[in-house]
């Protein structure tokens, strides 16, 4: 009786070390679950950073076609030149003499209000509608 009364009083604290030990893990375990949970609203934003990285590099794209659209578009439509005596579109260079290019279209203009409409040297004559160089000077 006694060598047993002595075992289980040797035997006492070496069970309750064991219990202390699984306490003492069961503690880490619930430590490394809050450190999960800690780190979930990282991940959830890492995922969210690389979702949106995708999205601006496809918004990218698409900017980049719309502005080769609008590249090749400028380059079809007609516009005039500093001085307003050519258009240019993508067919070329186009001289407006005698008349000016039109600043709305882009155009050379194809007749005249006014001698606005004409290039220097010529005027409007507004019985026909066009840019007329003046008459050469006569010789009486």
């Amino acid at each position: 009786m006694r060598k047993l009364l002595l075992v289980i009083l040797l035997a006492t604290p070496l069970l309750m070390q064991g219990q202390a030990k699984t306490a003492i893990s069961n503690v880490q375990v619930n430590r490394n679950i809050a450190n999960i949970r800690q780190v979930d609203p990282v991940v959830s934003l890492q995922r969210q950073v690389a979702q949106l990285r995708a999205q601006v590099k496809e918004l990218r794209r698409q900017l980049d076609l719309v502005a080769k659209d609008a590249a090749a578009f400028r380059s079809n439509v007609p516009h005039c030149s500093a001085d307003y005596r050519s258009s240019s579109s993508s067919q070329g260079l186009r001289d407006c003499e005698p008349y000016l290019c039109d600043d709305v279209s882009g155009s050379c203009l194809m007749s005249c209000a006014t001698s606005s409409d004409c290039t220097n040297g010529t005027s409007c004559n507004m019985d026909n509608g066009r840019c007329e160089y003046p008459p050469p000077p006569s010789k009486d």
